[in-house]
């Protein structure tokens, strides 16, 4: 089953990507799921809603979120290939930040 997604760059353009995806390295299995994904491939928006609704209330239940608290000098890393990331706005100091995207493999 593959999840469809919008580009941000071209609002009518349509992706297929592997909503299950298995890390090169690890093996493990992981969800490719967030609010860019739109529709199932092969499922009706219809269907699909109440599908990416459920899997998104799990992904982001408690126990599965790492909440960093930020503190001067530190240095963040993670594999997006393996987890989710969603910057909550609930701080008040300047933070500088980079981000640095790695080529990578064909997800599968």
């Amino acid at each position: 089953m593959a999840a469809k997604m919008r580009s941000t760059d071209k609002p009518q353009t349509r992706t297929a990507h592997p909503l299950v995806r298995t890390h090169p390295k690890t093996g493990k299995k992981s969800l490719y799921l967030g609010a860019h994904v739109q529709i199932l491939d092969r499922f009706t928006q219809a269907e699909s809603a109440p599908l990416l609704e459920f899997l998104d209330t799990h992904s982001t239940r408690p126990e599965f979120i790492c909440r960093v608290s930020w503190r001067p000098d530190m240095l963040v890393i993670w594999d997006n290939r393996a987890l989710q990331h969603y910057a909550i706005p609930d701080y008040n100091k300047r933070r500088r930040m980079h981000r640095i995207t790695i080529g990578g493999d064909t997800p599968y």
